[in-house]
């Protein structure tokens, strides 16, 4: 009898605690405890504000910083604890840091904006990312983090803008190359979805302004862009525009006599 209660005890304890088996447990017992994981999380957000002098001092600080974030949400117990704002204010910094000058900066970026994505749309239940077992609706996604809407869309107008322009330098446009490709990654992950019932949230999260920015990728000279473009397109694309967006895609397609033509000034270029 007495080993049975002995056992029950340690079993007690053992769910009680900070490592229980099922994951879900929540760091501290009381709330001292949880006021100092909410502090130490936004002392961690305020702190990634990306360095803009070849410092190696304020390089290696925000480094840092991105990769105990990561850390956090990756955790068994701590992860399920950070509440969505603060994910979604790391997803922020995570695609602003995706066009750091410095490769340091870029490379804990870019680990952490898959550990954010998969945050963000949920459990991944399959290997295959485009499986729609493994993400979320346009609608459900920026339902669920709202501030990330008006973001990304000027996030993407920026990067297309800067992309398409004449005056932007070879250095500079592979950083806002990496920027616009994270984001149609994430865009293309979401899967299209009936029209919401809320007016006010169909107006304010609408994927019209993106389908409009993401369009414009199409003619993007990297194959690769252009690939994710497409796929990134499904879920912005109502059903009833299909066609008509179709139709507008293949209008922009150059013809070869079109095509001879613009490449010859940049093979004259090339050669000189």
């Amino acid at each position: 009898r007495s080993k049975d209660e002995s056992g029950g005890n340690s079993s007690s304890d053992g769910a009680g605690g900070g490592g229980g088996g099922d994951g879900q447990a929540q760091p501290g017992r009381n709330s001292n405890e949880l006021w100092t994981f909410s502090s130490t999380l936004s002392r961690l957000l305020s702190m990634m504000a990306l360095p803009e002098a070849d410092d190696h001092a304020a390089i290696y600080a925000c480094v840092h910083v991105y990769n105990v974030m990561r850390a956090l949400i990756t955790h068994r117990s701590l992860g399920v604890a950070i509440p969505p704002h603060a994910v979604s204010s790391f997803f922020v910094n995570v695609v602003k840091a995706l066009r750091s000058p410095f490769w340091a900066v870029r490379n804990a970026a870019l680990m952490s904006f898959n550990v954010c994505v998969r945050r963000l749309l949920g459990v991944k239940r399959e290997r295959d990312d485009h499986s729609r077992k493994n993400g979320s609706t346009f609608a459900q996604f920026f339902a669920k983090c709202p501030a990330v809407h008006p973001f990304l869309l000027g996030e993407l107008h920026d990067s297309t803008e800067a992309l398409l322009s004449t005056a932007c330098d070879t250095h500079d446009r592979k950083l806002r190359q990496t920027s616009l490709y994270g984001i149609l990654v994430l865009l293309s992950m979401l899967f299209p979805a009936a029209a919401m019932s809320d007016p006010t949230s169909a107006r304010k999260l609408s994927p019209a302004p993106f389908a409009a920015q993401v369009l414009r990728s199409t003619a993007h000279p990297d194959f690769k862009v252009r690939e994710i473009t497409a796929r990134a397109l499904v879920p912005l694309i109502a059903r009833e525009r299909v066609p008509e967006v179709l139709a507008e895609v293949l209008a922009a397609i150059p013809t070869s006599e079109e095509a001879t033509m613009e490449a010859a000034p940049a093979a004259a270029a090339g050669d000189g």
